[in-house]
C-alpha cells in the first residue's frame, strides 16, 4: 500500500476543484482526500523540485510553465531510458515461444510489466487533466511543448 499525489492540472485559472473522476475510487485507490492549503503548497513545491529543468512552478500562484529544450527533456528521461533498454533486453531473452505459450510465463510477464512500468513511470505524481484523464508524471511530461502553461487546482493524497 502506498500514498501518492494527484494534481488537478488545467489550462484555465479557474479549476474544477471537486472530486477525482468517479472511476478512481475502488479501481485505482481505496481512499483519497484533498490536501489542506499549506500541505498543498508543499506538495506543489516537491513536484516543482523534481521537474525543475522542464517545468517552472510557482507554489504561491499554482502557475506552471513548460520551459525546456529538447536536450533537457532527453536528460530528464535518461535514466528511465537506460532502465527501459535493460528491461527490453531481458524481455527479448525471456520471450521464447515456449514462454509465450505458457511455459515459465511468469518470467515473461515480469519482464513485460517492468518494461511497461519503466515507460509509463511510477504513480508518485498523477495528473488529472482538462480531459479528465489520469496520467503519470512521465506520460504527462512527454506531451508538453515549450511555452505550455497550466495551473494546479486541487491536490489529493490518495492511497492505493
Amino acid at each position: 500500500m502506498s500514498h501518492a499525489f494527484v494534481f488537478e492540472v488545467s489550462n484555465e485559472v479557474e479549476r474544477r476543484t471537486s472530486d477525482l473522476p468517479d472511476h478512481c475510487y475502488g479501481s485505482i485507490c481505496d481512499y483519497y482526500m484533498a490536501l489542506e492549503p499549506d500541505v498543498r503548497k508543499k506538495a506543489i513545491a516537491m513536484l516543482g523540485n523534481s521537474i525543475q529543468q522542464i517545468v517552472k512552478i510557482n507554489p504561491e500562484t499554482s502557475e506552471m510553465k513548460a520551459e525546456f529544450t529538447p536536450e533537457a527533456i532527453q536528460d530528464y528521461f535518461e535514466s528511465d531510458y537506460l532502465e527501459f533498454m535493460k528491461w527490453l533486453s531481458t524481455l527479448q531473452k525471456e520471450a521464447t515461444r515456449e514462454a509465450f505459450a505458457g511455459d515459465n510465463v511468469s518470467r515473461l510477464a515480469w519482464a513485460l510489466n517492468m518494461l511497461r512500468d519503466t515507460f509509463y513511470g511510477d504513480c508518485t505524481y498523477i495528473f488529472d487533466t482538462d480531459q479528465e484523464e489520469l496520467n503519470t508524471l512521465e506520460w504527462w511530461l512527454r506531451g508538453l511543448e515549450p511555452g505550455d502553461q497550466f495551473y494546479v487546482g486541487t491536490v489529493w493524497d490518495y492511497h492505493f
